[in-house]
């Protein structure tokens, strides 16, 4: 039970700083100029940056394989973020998404193990 309450904490401040930061990029969007390719590049950047946070934090607490570690969090989230696509979108997946989880999967696991290795003896 208390991996589930460590886990439902760690989910809840994630997908919070998710919404903060989308709140924000929404903003920059409404206010700037700038032109839509940019922005999802800003938010792409953004996020690989946000999942490579996590993964070494992650990496940090876990006792065992960081790269496991980094493979469950981000395997979790993307599985959020497509169901929650799906029921708000409809379900249309294309090539371009499949890069953009894999590159996520690879980013947070690449953070973990690097946590992992960082850790305080």
């Amino acid at each position: 039970m208390k991996n589930w309450k460590a886990l439902l904490k760690n989910e809840g401040f994630f997908w919070s700083e998710i919404l903060i930061i989308a709140f924000f990029v929404n903003c920059l969007s409404w206010f700037s100029s700038l032109d839509s390719k940019i922005i999802t590049i800003i938010l792409f950047v953004i996020m690989g940056v946000l999942f490579l946070i996590w993964g070494l934090r992650i990496g940090e607490k876990t006792e065992d394989k960081g790269f496991l570690a980094g493979i469950k969090f981000a395997g979790l989230n993307i599985l959020v973020m497509i169901l929650l696509s799906w029921l708000l979108f409809g379900f249309a997946f294309s090539i371009s998404q499949l890069l953009y989880y894999v590159l996520i999967i690879l980013i947070t696991t690449g953070g973990a193990i690097v946590g992992v290795n960082k850790k305080k003896p």
